[in-house]
Order: structure tokens, then sequence, then C-alpha cells
């Protein structure tokens, strides 16, 4: 199609230097003639209609007919034939849509590139478009393309994994590219090509397959999303919040109250099952309604000896105002010296800090304002964890630490913790962020950090 277009637009350039030679050649010989007699016998020459000399020609005349139609009549028949393959074939139109789509892409800033039209691809493109976000599709399957033309988005045809399709695509002056594709190694590609064109842009890939996740952080993913968790409204106000697209203000609002009460979530992130008596004395109320099991079951009404395994959720009967009255009196000290925490490299230590304001912040919270904090801090974390781990990592194989591979795991469950979390985060309960980041920390850089950084400095000395 690319090479049939290219040589219909070289025949019909030379066609028209042929019409405008022909009129410019017979309005100079033919001294008698008007602009528009040179012009119809020109048109007739060429397409053969032949319907006879608007006037007499002279010897010259004749003479550069005879040049004319040797040098003007093949490019007029060529385009001739070449148009009418391509009404024939049904491409014209095609090809005529194609170069509208480019002409328009080549206009667009600031731009979010879809890459997939599945269930989650049109889900993401419905909720940004609500958001403001301008999307751009990149499909390869025609009945996709088809869907995604209907429901009015800008609409490319290709293959996301190649980066002239995302240069097509506007890949350089774009915001973000959501990676929907349905095969984790397509993302990982993709996400590869895109942060290789546009080392700024945001990059949010879909995932099935976990044990992948390594991979798709070394392709310079900024965020892993994985469509069992989370569906792609979710993904969707995940990058409308990454750049700067206005969330109304009810995707922060507190779980609904009735008659003064609400429901929170706590999620047990310690790495041993837990009773609901503890947990409710860390969350500070008074009743659990249900335990939310790993398979999905729930447990309604569990006692308060009740085990609560590693990831499992209770969901909490709080009274709003008590919470809130509660919070605004507490003069919320941290409940550690987190200057002690320090490792003695300064690059790390500016690291575990950046870290570690998140817990400050989350303490100093206003109780009316805190659901839009807590998924600003998770958010947060997310990122620095991520750059955290990746400056980390970079150490350990550059020094062959022995302990390397099982750091990278602890990471890798660290960052799916926080996932989870995000997940939460609308009914989360802030005692239970609170938790994981303390005892996080805590555990993180006085155990884990310590080991490698004194492995580090044994090999530096030696």
């Amino acid at each position: 199609m690319k090479s049939n277009t290219q040589l219909l637009r070289h025949v019909l350039i030379l066609t028209l230097v042929a019409f405008v030679g022909g009129t410019v050649g017979y309005r100079l010989i033919e001294k008698d003639w008007s602009l528009f007699e040179s012009f119809y016998m020109t048109f007739i020459t060429l397409t053969t209609i032949g319907y006879g000399e608007v006037h007499a020609l002279s010897p010259a005349g004749r003479a550069f007919t005879i040049v004319l139609v040797t040098f003007g009549l093949g490019a007029a028949a060529t385009f001739a034939a070449h148009f009418a393959s391509l009404l024939i074939e049904g491409n014209f139109l095609e090809y005529w849509r194609k170069r509208r789509m480019e002409r328009k892409l080549a206009d667009l800033r600031d731009h979010v590139i879809v890459c997939g039209f599945g269930r989650i691809g049109q889900s993401i493109c419905d909720e940004l478009t609500e958001l403001g976000a301008t999307c751009v599709v990149i499909e390869n399957d025609p009945e996709r393309q088809s869907e995604a033309t209907d429901a009015g988005f800008a609409v490319l045809q290709g293959n996301a994994t190649n980066d002239i399709d995302l240069l097509s695509a506007g890949i350089r002056y774009a915001s973000a590219v959501v990676a929907a594709l349905s095969h984790d190694t397509d993302n990982v590609f993709v996400s590869l090509s895109a942060r290789d064109l546009n080392p700024d842009v945001l990059i949010v890939a879909r995932a099935e397959n976990s044990s992948l996740e390594s991979r798709f952080l070394k392709a310079g993913v900024n965020r892993i999303v994985y469509p069992a968790q989370l569906g792609g409204s979710k993904i969707a106000h995940l990058v409308g919040e990454q750049i700067g697209l206005e969330m109304e203000s009810q995707n922060y609002r507190r779980a609904a109250d009735v008659l003064g009460y609400g429901l929170k979530i706590h999620r047990n992130i310690g790495q041993d099952s837990r009773s609901v008596a503890s947990i409710l004395e860390e969350a500070g109320v008074q009743r659990a309604l249900a335990i939310v099991r790993s398979d999905g079951t729930h447990d309604n009404n569990p006692t308060l000896d009740s085990m609560v395994e590693e990831m499992e959720a209770v969901v909490l009967l709080i009274d709003v105002n008590r919470t809130a009255r509660e919070c605004e009196s507490s003069s919320s000290p941290g409940r550690h010296d987190w200057n002690d925490l320090g490792v003695g490299v300064e690059a790390i230590d500016q690291e575990h800090q950046q870290i570690l304001s998140l817990i400050k912040r989350l303490e100093s919270t206003d109780p009316q304002d805190e659901q839009r904090v807590i998924r600003e801090i998770l958010d947060d974390l997310l990122d620095s964890t991520t750059s955290h781990f990746e400056h980390e990592e970079s150490i350990f194989l550059a020094t062959d630490y022995p302990e390397g591979k099982a750091h990278v795991a602890e990471h890798r469950a660290m960052i799916r913790k926080v996932q989870l979390m995000v997940e939460d985060s609308s009914h989360i309960h802030p005692a239970n962020l609170a938790s994981l980041l303390e005892s996080w920390m805590l555990l993180h850089i006085q155990e884990t950090d310590h080991g490698y950084i004194q492995y580090v400095s044994l090999q530096t000395s030696c």
C-alpha cells in the first residue's frame, strides 16, 4: 500500500507538469489562443479524447503536440490506471483517512498512547477521556481498530512493539504510555521501546505473571498493573493522577458514613499471622465485622482470637467522630528516632530519608483529608522505593553481593505489598499504612541494608 501510494504521488506530479507544460507551450506557440483554449487542447490530447483541434495548428504547434504526447501521455495513463486501481480495491478512502490521521497525530502534545484496544484498553481509554485526556490507540487487529474508531479515538494501525509505530503515535511528545497488550512479553518490548524513545514518559504496563516483574522494572516501567486485582478504571485514574489530570473529589471520599459509623480495611502486611485483637488494638477500634481470606471467602463476626494470615484483610467498624477527635487531640509525635537509621552512605541515606518523610507526613495529616493523603503517600512510596531498589540492585550487580538474589526477592515482595495497599487506598485505615511504613523501614534498614553496606565496604577496602 505504501509503495503504491508513493508511485501514485510521483506519477501525479509528472501528470501535472505535463498539463502545465502543455498549456504554457500552446499559449506561447499559438499566439492567438487563449489560456483556456491552450488548456483544453492539452486536456483532449493527453486524455486521447481527440475531439479535434481548437484552431488549425501551425507546424510548430503540431511538433509540440508530438512531444507532448510522447512525454505526457504515459504519465497521464499511468496515473489514471493507478487511480482506478485504488478505487476498485477500495483503498482510496483508507489512504486519505490514514493521511488525515497522520496529520492529526503530528499536532498532538501531552496525549496518552494506549497500546492494545482489548477489554482493558477500551476501559482505560473511556476513563481517561472522561478525565479530559486525549488517547491515541495503537492496534493491529482490524476489528478492534474499527471499534476504537467508532468510539471516537485516534487510531494508528500497527504494532506497538515497533519503534516506527510508536514514533508515528507521537511517543516523543506523549505524557504517558499504557502497555495493555494481552501478552506480558509484548508489554515488556513496548516498555523498552517507549523508554528508549522518550526517557521522561510515564509508562504503565499490564502484567499477568508476577514472576516477570523484575523484567518490567528493568524495561523502565513506572507502574505494573495486574488486571486480576486492578481494573481498567483504576489504571486510567492512576495514569490520570500521574500526568496531572484533575480527579473529582469523590475519588478521595472516605467510606460512606452511616449515623457516624464507617468501614475501614486493615490488611495484615507482616510476615506472621496476627490475631484480630492485636489488629483492633493497633487500629484503635472496637469491632471487626469480617475477615477477607486469601481465597476470597469471608469469616463474618470473627472472635478476638481469630487469626489473620499475611496479606489477608480485616473489615473494621469505626466511629468516625471518635476517630477524628482522637486524631485532632494527638500531637502525632514520631514513635522512632529515624535519624539513627543511617547506613553511612550519603546517597542511600538520602533515599531512605525521602521514604521516611512519608511517615512524618502521615502523622501530621488532617483527618478530613486523610484518604487523599494516604493515596498520595502510597503513590510516592511506590515511586521512591522502585527508584531506591533499582539503585541498590545496581550495587549488588557491581559487587557480586552473595545475598543479592534474596534481597531482590525482598524488594519485589515489598513492592507487591504497596501495590495491594494502593488497591485498598480508598478505604484503608491510616494505622495500617503507618504499620507498613514503620515495620518495613525498621526491618529493611536495620537488618538488610546494613548487611550489604558492610559487604560493599569490605570489598572496597580489600
